[in-house]
């Protein structure tokens, strides 16, 4: 009974302490002095906590405390909130991007059941906090063209912006299964919206490969009738030996347009 009540008691300050100072993350090594425990209390009251659902562990030696104690005991973060504190753990970059922005943007009404996160410390799917994610870790210089997106609780998250999405989902088609409905969403938003058109084309200058680069010109040549910002990338084009299908999960069967390297092969 003392051990429990001790237990509890040490619980119980973690949680003040935290509460108090506005800590939602905290690491080994912060709770030694405050608490007057040692390295191994300490890791025995990280571990014990999190075991109880009191608080997240992110990662190892990070954990994720809630400001005000929820209904039931149980501490369930958003998928938002455990993002931005994890990457903010370990100093990195991230942008939510995949179904979750094709949701966003209105592309799709799927709503997946993980969060696809784009970022530059972790690769491969993880579950934290009982949610479920997927971590695609990229160079630094192919991050970018994100937006602040302010979450109902108050927080901001990095999204990737509107025209990044259209983007990745021609550049990471086969990750997010994404061909041909991309076109269509281009197509309908520069229909919509003209001023998105020199953005999408610079994001794709930016980001973008090769193969990404001749589609989109091709789409925007031939289908939406905006050959002079086509020609934007012509410039970004290096060999036109390699010929790209339009449709990757179709066979290589169809004519092919020789300025952007693109074999037409099959309809959308």
């Amino acid at each position: 009974m003392e051990i429990t009540n001790k237990s509890n008691r040490q619980g119980r300050n973690l949680l003040a302490y935290a509460q108090m100072n506005g800590l939602e993350l905290l690491r080994t090594g912060d709770l030694e002095k405050p608490l007057g425990i040692n390295a191994k209390q300490e890791r025995e009251l990280f571990s014990r906590m999190s075991r109880r659902g009191l608080i997240i562990r992110l990662l190892r030696g990070a954990y994720l405390v809630p400001m005000t104690m929820p209904p039931g005991g149980i501490f369930a973060a958003s998928e938002y909130k455990i993002i931005s504190q994890l990457m903010k753990s370990v100093g990195g970059r991230y942008q939510i991007c995949g179904p979750n922005a094709f949701n966003y943007y209105g592309f799709s009404e799927q709503l997946p059941n993980r969060t696809y996160v784009y970022n530059n410390k972790f690769s491969g799917d993880r579950k934290i906090g009982g949610l479920q994610f997927t971590f695609i870790k990229l160079q630094d210089r192919r991050l970018g063209g994100e937006i602040r997106r302010k979450m109902p609780e108050g927080m901001e998250v990095m999204m990737s912006g509107k025209a990044r999405t259209l983007i990745d989902a021609l550049d990471d088609y086969d990750r997010f299964c994404t061909i041909p409905q991309a076109y269509k969403w281009i197509l309908d938003e520069i229909k919509k919206n003209a001023v998105l058109l020199p953005e999408l084309c610079t994001v794709a200058e930016k980001y973008a490969r090769q193969g990404t680069l001749r589609r989109l010109g091709w789409l925007l040549s031939e289908k939406a009738g905006e050959e002079k910002i086509a020609e934007r990338l012509l410039k970004r084009l290096t060999s036109k030996k390699t010929v790209f299908a339009l449709l990757p999960e179709l066979p290589m069967k169809g004519s092919i347009n020789s300025k952007w390297g693109i074999m037409t092969n099959g309809r959308f």
